[in-house]
């Protein structure tokens, strides 16, 4: 087995790619925002349940954290 660095493993790369002409590449907000939303997407993929999942409880339970913070 080769051995791959772990970031290489552990990031699924975005649609919009790391570099563009060699240099790191700074996305713009609808170009995040559409990703995240391509990667939320439940009909297309299992895997995404456990993130949605995830945002899903914290969405859920911010009130109560603001409510114990104020």
């Amino acid at each position: 087995m080769a051995t791959i660095p772990f970031l290489k493993r552990a990031l699924q790369e975005p649609s919009y790619g790391w570099a563009r002409d060699g240099a790191l590449y700074a996305p713009t907000a609808s170009e995040i925002r559409r990703e995240w939303f391509a990667r939320m997407n439940l009909l297309r993929s299992r895997t995404a349940w456990l993130s949605v999942t995830v945002w899903s409880f914290m969405f859920l339970l911010m009130p109560f954290g603001v409510v114990f913070l104020a």
